[in-house]
């Protein structure tokens, strides 16, 4: 199985040059689950399988890929915080990556932005 609404790639990029090679495909698939059923609860909406279908628009898709690909970098992070210069390295990464999340889903849960998204 691979990453569904985002990428290795987006993931590593926000995780950092210290990137622990613990944090397995299997883990990173995982988080991508926690987050989604989160969305998905939270719009009362499906989300997961709508993106995975090609339902969603491109040009907003990117806000799930966003918000989820944050999510998974915490994880990681946390996952291992050796690699890092030091830990306030790392907690300074996981809270951008908090509030990239949270951000995205601020947006994600109005239900204008839900209509949007869904005509799109």
């Amino acid at each position: 199985m691979a990453l569904v609404i985002t990428t290795t790639s987006e993931v590593a990029a926000k995780m950092g040059a210290n990137i622990s090679v613990g944090f397995t495909a299997a883990m990173q698939e995982a988080a991508e689950q926690q987050i989604m059923a989160l969305i998905n609860c939270i719009t009362k909406k499906n989300y997961t399988d709508l993106i995975a279908a090609d339902s969603i628009n491109v040009d907003v898709k990117g806000i799930f890929s966003d918000t989820v690909s944050s999510y998974i970098a915490m994880q990681g992070i946390k996952y291992d915080m050796s690699g890092y210069t030091d830990r306030i390295e790392a907690e300074d990464m996981l809270t951008i990556e908090r509030d990239t999340m949270l951000r995205g889903l601020g947006i994600i849960k109005q239900q204008a932005a839900q209509d949007f998204i869904d005509g799109a």
